[in-house]
């Protein structure tokens, strides 16, 4: 299991009292070697935390900080090892009651299988095996890169029991990011994590690339400090642009106007439609077709259902937002389910041909989704479910030049991704990762995000 937050005596009671678990927390930002009170990267066992000493059998893993600096283990996840299964849970949430009772988050969850016995003599730490029935799953691979950058042993039984499950009806993509001691180089490695990563998946969709891009949707409960470049790149990667010798775009400060490059990669107007017929405040026509959605002061006090006290675990950058060049494109989201804090942390993204009774969920009701019958039509957008909200620390910032491009990150996060198509109805597993209703309300010219740290 891994959480950023954590409520113990709330989380073991949801396990039998024999149950053996491991739970993967964030690092502190101090040093262990110079502070012995701060647990050092690896297994520890669960005595070390005093409070948490009645839950025998538990233990502790902290992952190793690559670098200096500000970093932190955001990745939310169950792997529940069943007799003849595993589970595989990605969260949006904390593991503490707050985040699963009183606010909204959500869930991507399927079981796996496991292999005969017979075809079970894969190397557990994700290496080939030499029998019959050995097929690497790309799944299963990343799954296991994702666990050793949390430190986590290779002599633990988790790889062991990976090792001998069935990913091959996996449903989704998976997307995670870890810091690295240095930054990623070339695009082969920027391709393993983060933003990069979400490129190249994108484009494994095989989504049908359109003039424009696809119109973007970002969801989350922390907000950062955002620029033309960072959206450009992010814009122009989620609508499948293959970023070699295209990306990065010049550095220069852009305030006002889309980069030339960008406007070449997506086809020279955004979402398809001409600026001049797009309604967007003038000054604004230029910016991607992103909507950023985050709860607004104004709607956290007068309509949230537990207002201010139900608003603590979010973190708009308010000051950032009040002298910001981009607040056009800054939305209110509403839960599906009712004036609800939504926590969870979703991309959606489509073509522009795509219909709003689709997309608001007129369409047909499916329930399994890759597993079903292959799809004789490519797929109109793409949502994600994960960790990461929508931030350079948590899906990378790409920089450097054409010929040598370059990616950072600081947060561990994990997510999935799964197509949609035409067909997908609102129940359909890619669209229920969408929790906000559709269209949201844009903000008015007096809102600003809320951030109980700059109330006023």
């Amino acid at each position: 299991m891994a959480t950023y937050d954590i409520e113990m005596n709330w989380l073991h009671q949801h396990f039998a009292p024999n149950t053996k678990a491991t739970i993967i927390l964030s690092p502190s930002q101090g040093d262990p070697r110079s502070d012995p009170s701060l647990p050092g990267p690896g297994i520890h066992p669960i005595e070390i935390f005093p409070p948490w000493k009645d839950c025998k059998g538990w233990k502790v893993c902290v992952p190793r900080r690559p670098k200096q600096g500000f970093m932190t283990m955001h990745i939310k996840f169950l792997l529940l090892f069943f007799q003849d299964h595993l589970r595989l849970c990605i969260l949006t949430g904390n593991l503490n009651h707050f985040d699963w009772e009183r606010i909204e988050n959500s869930a991507f969850i399927q079981d796996f299988p496991l292999r005969k016995l017979e075809d079970d003599d894969e190397d557990p730490s994700g290496g080939k095996g030499k029998g019959k029935g050995r097929e690497r799953s790309e799944f299963k691979t990343y799954l296991v890169r994702v666990l050793k950058s949390l430190s986590l042993p290779p002599d633990h039984a988790a790889f062991g029991y990976l090792s001998r499950c069935d990913f091959s009806k996996a449903e989704a993509k998976l997307v995670a990011s870890w810091p690295e001691a240095t930054v990623l180089s070339g695009w082969d490695s920027i391709e393993s994590q983060g933003l990069g990563r979400l490129g190249k998946v994108v484009r494994e969709l095989g989504i049908k690339r359109e003039k424009g891009g696809v119109s973007l949707e970002a969801q989350g409960s922390s907000l950062a400090k955002y620029d033309r470049k960072w959206l450009e790149h992010f814009h122009a990667l989620g609508s499948g642009v293959d970023p070699r010798g295209n990306l990065p775009f010049k550095t220069e400060n852009r305030s006002k106007t889309s980069s030339s490059e960008y406007l070449r990669c997506i086809g020279g107007s955004v979402a398809g439609v001409p600026p001049t017929s797009r309604r967007q405040p003038p000054g604004d026509l230029d910016w991607p077709p992103i909507k950023i959605l985050f709860p607004s002061q104004s709607w956290v006090e007068r309509e949230s259902i537990e207002g201010p006290n139900g608003a603590g675990t979010f973190f708009g950058k308010t000051n950032e937002f009040r002298t910001s060049p981009y607040k056009s494109l800054f939305h209110q989201p509403v839960s599906k389910r009712g004036a609800f804090m939504i926590h969870a942390k979703s991309l959606l993204a489509f073509q522009p041909c795509a219909s709003n009774r689709i997309l608001n969920g007129g369409g047909a009701r499916v329930g399994s989704h890759l597993s079903g019958p292959i799809r004789a039509n490519p797929p109109i957008g793409w949502t994600y479910l994960g960790s990461a909200n929508f931030t350079r620390a948590a899906h990378g910032n790409i920089t450097g030049t054409l010929t040598h491009p370059t990616m950072s990150t600081m947060n561990w996060e994990l997510g999935v991704v799964l197509p949609i198509y035409e067909q997908d109805g609102d129940d359909s597993k890619p669209l229920s990762a969408i929790t906000y209703k559709r269209p949201c309300k844009r903000y008015s010219e007096s809102d600003q995000t809320w951030d109980l740290n700059t109330l006023e």
